[in-house]
């Protein structure tokens, strides 16, 4: 999915649609997959990548999730023009352990809306025609 592609659904949609990323991990307390709220949007030139960040290393609130289609879009619209051609990805930071951290980064390949219109998820390369 380009962020071009993004930023045109993100417009087509209610601001006031939910949205979340779907893990492709198995909670295994609850058995599902697990959604996970988007906290930031971040690029990275070299990469040509966009990256919606699930979580991050500042507490939780010091950060106000994106978590509406408007909120999020009007994140996007902030990126640099040259931006649209790139691939968007989920980040995701983990502790290590003591002051360590790293970022997985999993491509996202699309979009979905709930039956009622009121949940918008991204699904990540893993659970594309899963």
């Amino acid at each position: 999915m380009k962020t071009d592609v993004l930023r045109r659904y993100l417009a087509a949609v209610p601001g006031d649609t939910r949205v979340v990323v779907l893990s492709p991990f198995i909670d295994a307390h609850t058995g599902n997959r697990e959604e996970k709220e988007i906290v930031e949007v971040c690029w990275d030139d070299p990469t040509e990548g966009v990256y919606l960040l699930l979580s991050n290393p500042a507490p939780p609130r010091r950060r106000r999730p994106l978590d509406t289609a408007g909120k999020l879009l009007q994140r996007v619209r902030l990126l640099p023009l040259r931006c649209a051609a790139y691939r968007l990805f989920s980040g995701e930071w983990f502790q290590l352990g003591g002051r360590d951290r790293a970022r997985f980064d999993w491509p996202l390949e699309g979009a979905t809306r709930s039956e009622d219109g009121q949940i918008l998820t991204f699904m990540e390369s893993g659970l594309v025609g899963a």
